[in-house]
Parts: C-alpha cells; sequence; structure tokens
C-alpha cells in the first residue's frame, strides 16, 4: 500500500457522510472551494510519516492525514458550526480503525487536529478552517536487494 490509497480510503469515509460529495471535498485539491455552493468543505491532504524497523524486513510505516474542514462566512454570521462539522467528521472516523478495511492499515485513529483559524480567500471572502489530524500505520514487508 502507499500513501494515496490511505488517503483515498479516508476520503471515501468522508463522502460516506452526507454533507460531503465529489462537490464539496477532495484530495489535495483546493479549488472545490472556488465553487463557493456549498455550506461546508473538506480537503485532504499529507502530513508527517515516519517509518520504524520491526525486525525481519518488516518496517511500520507511521502516515499522517490532515483533513481540513472549510466553511465560509456567509450574511456577517460567524460558522459555530464549524465544530459541528468537525465533531461529525471525527465520530465517524472513530469508527474506522482500519479505514474501512484498507489494504495493510492496522491501526487508524483521529489524533488532534490544528485551531481554528479565520482565512481570507480570493475577492476577500473569509473562511472558517480548522483541521482534522488522523494517524494510521501500515505494516510493510521490505524485499531487500
Amino acid at each position: 500500500m502507499t500513501y494515496s490509497v490511505g488517503e483515498a480510503a479516508i476520503l471515501t469515509l468522508v463522502q460516506a457522510l452526507s454533507e460531503y460529495n465529489s462537490q464539496n471535498s477532495s484530495r489535495q485539491d483546493w479549488k472545490v472551494l472556488d465553487s463557493g455552493k456549498a455550506a461546508v468543505y473538506a480537503v485532504l491532504r499529507p502530513g508527517e510519516w515516519s517509518n520504524e524497523d520491526t525486525g525481519m524486513g518488516m518496517h511500520l510505516r507511521s502516515w499522517q492525514t490532515v483533513v481540513e474542514v472549510w466553511r465560509p462566512y456567509r450574511d456577517d454570521t460567524k460558522p459555530l458550526t464549524l465544530q459541528d462539522d468537525v465533531e461529525t467528521i471525527v465520530a465517524h472516523l472513530e469508527q474506522y480503525p482500519t479505514l474501512s478495511g484498507a489494504a495493510d492499515v492496522v491501526d487508524a485513529m483521529v489524533t488532534g487536529g490544528g485551531e481554528m483559524q479565520e482565512v481570507v480567500r480570493n475577492n476577500n471572502v473569509l473562511w472558517a478552517r480548522w483541521e482534522v489530524h488522523i494517524g494510521w500505520q501500515e505494516e510493510k514487508e521490505i524485499t531487500y536487494a
């Protein structure tokens, strides 16, 4: 397995929620935000990763995927529901400790998140963004040359 397989599995889990689909959630593609049609958006991107030698040609590779949850300000109201959006994603992902059976994933969990931020994007549109960090591990057998 590679990072992209795990990230795709996480996106599939996010899109299983009724609030998300291919129009407002993506892997490493922030252009979905430019559509401006949805109330909430999710963009996945890679985080940190590490390798651990577990012996006998086996490695435990630890990956992190960051889910950026975005909500635009509309009608001069603050997007307080961003907290609910993040909690919904966290509660849903916690139910899948192997990313719904993704190949070689031995453990996955929500490990935390960043601080909620206000972000100004194109045409001075104000957004709120909050990150959810998902840590996941895969066992990898290494064939030495």
